[in-house]
């Protein structure tokens, strides 16, 4: 349940941020109040610094050994194949891709150090049905996984 407010709430964050990223620009424009200008800075970062998906469960299965230019190909044909009005992917602002078709249960993020594409889901109890998807389209594209 924890985890599932987390994840609800960044929406209504992104709608404050959105808003105070207005008052500060704003506030920059109109006024000298620094103080303004800090405390929206510090609440906007104190935001940036959250967003993060680590409070979000990892699937077992992994791609491995995607080359850089390849990631945002494999992911939109992964969401063209296995979600339902899926079109391409989409890399958001914190690095990490929407591949859903909109439903946010499930991401991809990219590492390039390892050359290996993860996926997190919203919800753990959803993690079986998402492995069986994952490799299921591995399988059929010849891509390396690990479990």
């Amino acid at each position: 349940m924890e985890k599932s407010l987390q994840f609800c709430s960044i929406y209504f964050m992104q709608r404050i941020c959105a808003y105070l990223a207005e008052q500060l620009h704003r506030v920059s424009l109109n006024t000298t109040d620094l103080t303004m200008q800090c405390k929206v800075m510090i609440i906007v970062y104190d935001y940036r610094k959250q967003r993060e998906p680590k409070f979000m469960p990892y699937c077992h299965t992994a791609f491995q050994n995607v080359p850089p230019d390849q990631v945002e190909e494999i992911l939109s044909t992964l969401t063209k194949e296995q979600f339902i009005g899926g079109r391409a992917a989409y890399i958001l602002d914190d690095g990490s891709y929407s591949i859903d078709a909109g439903q946010n249960d499930i991401r991809a993020i990219y590492y390039a150090e390892e050359s290996t594409i993860k996926f997190f889901c919203r919800y753990e109890r959803e993690i079986a049905f998402y492995d069986k998807k994952l490799k299921f389209f591995a399988e059929n594209h010849s891509i390396h996984t690990t479990l």
